[in-house]
C-alpha cells in the first residue's frame, strides 16, 4: 500500500487567553509529529495575547499571527484559520484544553493509510472543575485503530449518536471546507454537527486511545451556550432542520427525528437539574444558623423536590417511545460506567498515595 505523507496545520483561535498561550504553543512544538505551521487567529484580544504570540514567533518560525481586528467569535476564527491553512489536515487547539503526547503522530499515521477519510478522532478525557475526570467515550467504538466507512458511521450514530471527540479531532482540510466549515447558527453544536456530516460523507478514522483532555468549566463556550434553555432548543432545532433540508441525503428521516427528540430530552433534563440546584441554593440561604430542625426541614424540602424531579424525568422518558429511549438508556449506562471508572481511579490514587507515604 502506498503511504501518503500528509501535512498538518495547527490552528489556535484565541481571545484573551494570554496566560495559556506559551504552554499551549510549547505543547504543540514538543509533539513527536511536527506540524508544518501554527496559525494563531487572535479575535480582538484586550489582554497581551498579541505580544505573547509575537515574542514566541521570534524564536519559532512555524508560528504565524493573524488578527481579526475585532471580536468575531470562535467559529469565525476557526473557519478563517481553515481558509488560511496550507496543510492537507487541520487541528484546532483550544487554549484551555489539553492534548496529549502522540496525538499528531498516531492520528496522522492512521490518516496516511486512509487518505480518503474526512477526519480522525480519539478518546477524549473530560476533566471537571473539582479535578475528577472520566473518558467521554466509555464504550469503545473499536478496540483497534480503524477506518469507518459512511455506512459504518451511520450504524454507529444510531447506536451512540456522535462519538467523535472535539479536541482530539484532526480534519481533512478539503473535507472541512467542502462541508462548509462550522455553522455559526449552531453555536456550540457546530463542531459535532460538522463531524457527523463529514463522517457520513467521507468516513472517518478512529484511534482507541485517550489523546486529549477537555476542561469542563462553567465558563466554557459550550457550557455557557447550553445553560440558555431557549438558545439550546433553537440550536438543536436548527441542526435537525439542516439534516432534513441541506443534508437530507446523508441523514435518514427516522434518525433525525430520534436524534432531535433525544437531544431536546437532554436539554430539558439539564434545565430541570439546574433549576433544582438553584432552588435549593436559595432555600439553604434562608437558614444561616442551621439547627437540627432547620436541617430536617431542608432535607424534607429537598426530598420533595427530588421526587417531583424524578416524576417529571420518568414521564418524559416514557413519552419518548422505544426507538428514542434506546440511546438514552445507553447514555445512562455510560453514566454509571463513568462513575465506576472515577471510583476505581480514586481508589488506585489512594493506594499509590498510601504507598508513597509508607515509603517515606
Amino acid at each position: 500500500m502506498k503511504i501518503h505523507k500528509p501535512r498538518l496545520s495547527v490552528i489556535v483561535p484565541n481571545y484573551n487567553h494570554s496566560r495559556f498561550l506559551v504552554k499551549l504553543l510549547q505543547n504543540i512544538m514538543s509533539q513527536s509529529f511536527c506540524p508544518m505551521e501554527i496559525l494563531v487567529i487572535d479575535d480582538g484580544s484586550t489582554d497581551n495575547s498579541v505580544e505573547v504570540v509575537m515574542e514566541f514567533a521570534k524564536q519559532n518560525q512555524l508560528v504565524q499571527l493573524f488578527l481579526n481586528g475585532e471580536n468575531r467569535g470562535v467559529i469565525y476564527s476557526a473557519n478563517r484559520g481553515a481558509e488560511l491553512a496550507s496543510g492537507d489536515y487541520i487541528y484546532f487547539a483550544a487554549a484551555d484544553d489539553l492534548f496529549l503526547p502522540g496525538i499528531f503522530e498516531e492520528s496522522m499515521s492512521l490518516l496516511s493509510r486512509y487518505p480518503d477519510a474526512g477526519l480522525c478522532s480519539a478518546i477524549v478525557e473530560v476533566q471537571r472543575q473539582d479535578g475528577t475526570s472520566y473518558p467521554a467515550c466509555i464504550e469503545r467504538i473499536s478496540s483497534n485503530e480503524c477506518f469507518l466507512s459512511p455506512t459504518d458511521c451511520l450504524k454507529l450514530l444510531r447506536l451512540h449518536d456522535s462519538w467523535m471527540g472535539g479536541n482530539s479531532t484532526i480534519f481533512q482540510r478539503a473535507a472541512y471546507l467542502k462541508a462548509g466549515g462550522l455553522t455559526p447558527e449552531l453555536g456550540a453544536l457546530s463542531d459535532v454537527f460538522l463531524e457527523m456530516v463529514i463522517a457520513l460523507t467521507h468516513g472517518v478514522c478512529f484511534v482507541p486511545n485517550t489523546l486529549a483532555v477537555q476542561s469542563l468549566a462553567d465558563s466554557s463556550y459550550s457550557a455557557v451556550a447550553r445553560a440558555d434553555w431557549t438558545a439550546s432548543m433553537n440550536m438543536y432545532s436548527e441542526a435537525a432542520n439542516l439534516m432534513r433540508t441541506t443534508y437530507r441525503e446523508l441523514f435518514p428521516t427516522d434518525y433525525v427525528n430520534a436524534w432531535q427528540q433525544r437531544e431536546l430530552h437532554v436539554v430539558r433534563l439539564t434545565t430541570l437539574k439546574r433549576i433544582h440546584m438553584e432552588e435549593m441554593g436559595v432555600i439553604r440561604s434562608f437558614f444561616k444558623d442551621k439547627s437540627l430542625i432547620d436541617r430536617l426541614f431542608i432535607f424534607c424540602i429537598n426530598s420533595v423536590i427530588q421526587f417531583h424531579l424524578f416524576a417529571i424525568v420518568t414521564f418524559l422518558f416514557l413519552s419518548l417511545g422505544k426507538e428514542f429511549r434506546r440511546v438514552i438508556v445507553r447514555r445512562v449506562r455510560v453514566g454509571f460506567l463513568r462513575i465506576r471508572h472515577m471510583q476505581k481511579r480514586n481508589h488506585m490514587e489512594r493506594i499509590v498515595s498510601a504507598k508513597k507515604n509508607w515509603s517515606t
